[in-house]
């Protein structure tokens, strides 16, 4: 006789959105996280701001709502020149691919 799996979708949406699923999403952003502070650049000793977009890097976590729910979590810098550190901003400055390299990092 064959065993047969006959998952629970309502189970398996629960599983989605359980405290231990959302941990490990918040533990994944904290990975991600620590990553891009490790990477982030600082700014040379005259600058007013040095440190402040290494140390400003974030991270949440909490359900998603929608057509389906799940949990999540992420990682973010809410300075004003996060996405010129990011991407470059065309005036010289050139891209530095922070939070793209520390996702880099947490595929591996």
């Amino acid at each position: 006789m064959t065993a047969r799996f006959d998952p629970s979708y309502a189970g398996l949406g629960e599983l989605l959105v359980s405290p231990e699923m959302q941990e490990a999403m918040h533990e994944f952003a904290r990975k991600g996280k620590d990553a891009a502070v490790a990477m982030s650049p600082v700014g040379p000793p005259s600058d007013p701001h040095r440190g402040e977009y290494r140390d400003s890097w974030e991270t949440d976590s909490g359900i998603q709502e929608g057509k389906t729910r799940r949990a999540y979590g992420e990682f973010s810098n809410p300075v004003d020149y996060a996405a010129s550190i990011e991407f470059g901003n065309g005036r010289g400055h050139q891209a530095q691919y922070v939070a793209t390299r520390a996702i880099d990092m947490m595929r591996e």
